[in-house]
């Protein structure tokens, strides 16, 4: 008796769905101040940035602008791998700020956020203003 060969039909397994990854913090912030609207001078612009994965934490961005156009840029992260990770990628957030306008005669700093703001989505107050009155000549001033 000869048996016939029966064809069998492939069996797909779809696997699951991948999570697109995060972009790295840099990108993210780069994305959120294409928007922003800084005044020629006067009230500091601010903007609070909830990254992903949540992990990553807040980053509160201050921009102050002096009567003479200088500008002083304060970026604080809530968590010290967000830090590490603007910090390492420093020319990109710099490329950031000249697209958004804020390219001549600009100081930036970059904080860890004060353990009391941590959480709350808000900038520590002090340190901002203490970056407005530094408004003088272009310069990089990393603190951790």
């Amino acid at each position: 008796m000869a048996i016939a060969p029966v064809a069998l039909a492939p069996v797909v397994v779809a696997a699951p769905p991948v999570a697109a990854a995060a972009p790295p913090p840099v990108e993210q912030v780069q994305q959120a101040l294409a928007h922003i609207s800084v005044p020629a001078h006067g009230a500091p612009a601010r903007l609070d940035l909830t990254l992903r994965p949540d992990t990553l934490g807040r980053v509160a961005i201050t921009i102050a602008r002096g009567v003479d156009g200088s500008a002083a840029v304060q970026v604080q992260a809530e968590q010290p791998q967000t830090l590490a990770a603007l910090q390492r990628d420093l020319p990109q957030l710099q490329a950031a700020l000249d697209r958004a306008g804020i390219s001549t005669n600009r100081m930036v700093s970059l904080a860890l956020a004060a353990p009391e703001c941590a959480g709350q989505g808000r900038p520590v107050r002090a340190a901002a203003s203490r970056a407005a009155r530094r408004l003088r000549h272009s310069g990089i001033d990393i603190t951790a």
